[in-house]
């Protein structure tokens, strides 16, 4: 399994795990970049292929899920190497996944060995549950049916602070939580781990800083 979990889609702040990436990564790997769902704007095409770019990746495809899906469209972007998963509303982009059955294709895509990277709301969409997520749920999406590719949830954006804190704390009497800052991550690739920053695990009512997952 290659899985990569940014807190954030800032370039600026990602230049830890980024280097990190880049030594694992083939520099000629296909990319594919999910658009944000229709009204809810994240990570932007533009803003991506900047910041890969940057990185030495250019070859990069997008894939809209929204009015305009092709099929054809996805069996091109399950061809490629990597496929990102953008910041942005996370249950407007867990609905429209969801809507597409783009769940079981990107599950698949990660058992046959493909990478799977998300920003943000795209790394809670690839972890157990997006329900801590602060945002307003206005799709009605269960926030139980995320990806599931780990066991874990992933919350983005943490800044220590009590009601927060309190929130995960008990979200993680039945399921662990690693919260991460701005410019902290992960990556799971194939046997080895990485952890970016300080990210905070939260396990059984306790909290702690990650040490290994």
């Amino acid at each position: 399994m290659q899985v990569v979990f940014y807190s954030c889609d800032l370039m600026e702040k990602n230049t830890i795990i980024d280097e990190e990436l880049k030594t694992l990564l083939d520099a000629k790997s296909t990319i594919t970049y999910l658009n944000p769902p229709k009204n809810y704007p994240g990570t932007s095409f533009e803003n991506f292929t900047n910041w890969y770019a940057g990185l030495g990746y250019t070859n990069i495809q997008r894939l809209n899920l929204n009015d305009d899906y092709d099929f054809e469209d996805v069996e091109k972007a399950l061809s490629r190497d990597v496929i990102f998963l953008p910041d942005s509303n996370a249950y407007a982009l867990l609905s429209v996944v969801l809507k597409r059955n783009f769940n079981n294709q990107l599950i698949g895509f990660v058992k046959k060995g493909g990478v799977l990277i998300g920003a943000s709301a795209g790394a809670m969409v690839i972890s157990a549950s997006i329900g801590a997520s602060a945002e307003e749920n206005e799709v009605g999406v269960d926030p139980d049916e995320a990806l599931g590719i780990v066991d874990f949830e992933f919350l983005p954006h943490y800044e220590e602070e009590n009601t927060i804190d309190n929130i995960l704390l008990e979200r993680s009497k039945t399921r662990n939580v690693i919260a991460c800052k701005d410019g902290d991550g992960l990556i799971i690739w194939d046997d080895d781990k990485y952890i970016i920053g300080e990210p905070v695990f939260f396990f059984l009512g306790n909290r702690e800083l990650l040490e290994r997952f």
